[in-house]
């Protein structure tokens, strides 16, 4: 039976990056990220039980309606809807593992030990979901300085704000803490950093997790990137950096002047909790931290996302 994993961490914290070099062992494939999953879970695609042909066409709309999947290196949206050529024994899992494994050249897919998918939900306490729908599901969370997270937030993301650009990793830090507490021996949290600085005995790690063999192809996974060729191309510009080795330079890029003196207080006070919990050093203290800041931060911002989902699909249970 084939291992399913599920990449995710907050915004700018090295997913894509992450995504390339476990996709460039020979046994594991992580698809792109998609909208489709999220539109699934929000319409109340029943996790269990085979779907019924209502309940397939809504899945299989999510699917035609994402202009992420459309985007997939080697995807056609068409031929894969040819390939579910028994609609009836559909299931939620079968659906999902049959997008994971699906090639437009190969309609039955390569074979890969591990097959998965990176996607932000997951780290957004949508964990428990695939968990449900895969017994035997791990998760690799990836974590990053907040502070260069938000830096690079506010430089290639449209933000809004910066208290917008702190919230997502308090927020999807406090989720990935939640994980563990759920699933201790199914979770893998590593640091960008780590990744950055001793690729191969981070990498030797993660597939120990994962119970594979190291293999030295992992860290020249830009060797199959080039030109962005596994990006998505909506999102080519953001990752040049996934186009070449890894490079240390890119710690520490909050120094740069780009964050000022007081959106740094702002980031370390409301990710008090990530930074104390992955270990990383605060510059700017402020004299009254409060500790209770990200669990409001995520208790308003589901308020938010349960207004959204209310508005977006009436009637759904939230």
């Amino acid at each position: 039976m084939k291992q399913h994993l599920f990449v995710s961490g907050p915004p700018r914290s090295g997913t894509t990056l992450l995504r390339l070099i476990l996709s460039a062992h020979p046994g594991i494939h992580i698809t792109p990220e998609t909208r489709c999953i999220d539109a699934m879970l929000w319409r109340g695609i029943p996790l269990r039980g085979v779907l019924t042909d209502l309940q397939l066409e809504s899945a299989l709309r999510c699917i035609d309606d994402d202009d992420k999947l459309a985007d997939w290196p080697g995807f056609s949206r068409s031929r894969f809807r040819e390939s579910l050529a028994t609609k009836s024994s559909t299931t939620f899992a079968s659906l999902l593992n049959r997008l994971f494994e699906f090639r437009e050249n190969d309609a039955k897919g390569d074979i890969h030990d591990v097959v998965g998918n990176k996607k932000g939900t997951y780290a957004e306490g949508f964990a428990p979901h695939m968990k449900a729908l895969f017994r035997e599901a791990k998760f690799v969370f990836i974590v990053r300085d907040p502070r260069d997270c938000v830096r690079s937030i506010m430089k290639n993301l449209e933000a809004g704000s910066l208290w917008r650009a702190c919230a997502f990793p308090a927020r999807r830090g406090y989720h990935i803490a939640r994980a563990v507490t759920l699933y201790p021996n199914d979770v893998h949290v590593l640091r960008y950093e780590d990744l950055l600085l001793h690729p191969e005995s981070t990498a030797t790690s993660l597939c120990q997790f994962l119970g594979l063999s190291y293999n030295a192809q992992m860290l020249e996974f830009y060797k199959s990137n080039e030109g962005g060729a596994q990006l998505l191309h909506q999102t080519q510009g953001i990752h040049g950096n996934t186009q070449g080795p890894l490079n240390p330079a890119l710690i520490g890029q909050w120094k740069d002047g780009v964050l000022s003196n007081a959106a740094i207080r702002v980031v370390e006070t409301t990710c008090s909790s990530f930074m104390d919990t992955y270990g990383y050093q605060r510059e700017l203290q402020r004299r009254h931290d409060c500790p209770s800041l990200n669990r409001i931060k995520v208790d308003l911002d589901r308020r938010r996302r349960q207004r959204r989902q209310r508005r977006l699909y009436p009637g759904m249970p939230t």
